[in-house]
């Protein structure tokens, strides 16, 4: 198996270690697909704080250029000002250096502008959470099981697996109206819920 192969060379990988416990789960093996979906979630946090470094490292050098530049702008300027205060007949030389700095610092500023506010990869993926709440259901770990799914929507609004199993967790034990605002939060983000389950939900005590 690749999975294996792969933990065998590189035993952090979280992707390794996340389909392992897929596999696992899927064979019924629940104890031990708990402990890679853990592995999983422990190496993509690892994997994400070396990201935002990296990430810090960029804005940070991106800042001292934005630095520079306005200090050649403003270098230049006064150049441009001093030359054409006295009259100086020469090549505006000072002006173009100054409007080709102006259009850098331009592109400068878009590019800081597109890329500084970065996508978000903090915290555990929404389908990292989905499969642990799957794990942790299958073990009768239910209100482990309703956090998982819990954080996999809130880190994703429109997953409507994890919407579906946590609907179905709180049907199951009872808890209509709760059942019930999920389903609703679940719609208002256009997330498909089963039509049996949303039958059974709506219905349930009502005459």
């Amino acid at each position: 198996m690749e999975a294996k192969i792969c933990l065998q060379a590189l035993p952090e990988h979280q992707e390794a270690h996340f389909l392992m416990s897929q596999v696992l789960y899927k064979k019924g093996a629940y104890d031990v697909a708990l402990t890679h979906i853990r592995a999983a979630e422990e190496g993509y946090l690892r994997m994400t704080a070396a990201l935002l470094v990296l990430e810090r490292d960029k804005q940070q050098r991106k800042s001292e250029d934005m630095i520079r530049l306005n200090d050649e702008v403003a270098d230049l300027a006064a150049a441009d000002a001093a030359v054409k205060s006295r009259g100086s007949c020469l090549p505006d030389k000072f002006n173009s250096a100054l409007q080709d700095s102006k259009r850098e610092l331009t592109r400068a500023e878009e590019e800081r502008n597109k890329t500084g506010a970065s996508r978000d990869v903090s915290g555990i993926p929404a389908l990292y959470r989905y499969w642990h709440g799957n794990v942790l259901f299958m073990l009768r770990r239910l209100a482990e099981a309703e956090a998982e799914y819990r954080g996999a929507v809130e880190k994703d609004p429109d997953f409507r697996e994890a919407y579906n199993n946590l609907i179905n967790l709180m049907f199951m034990g009872g808890r209509l109206d709760e059942a019930r605002t999920v389903l609703a939060q679940a719609e208002a983000h256009k997330a498909k819920i089963h039509p049996d389950l949303k039958k059974a939900v709506l219905k349930r005590n009502k005459p």
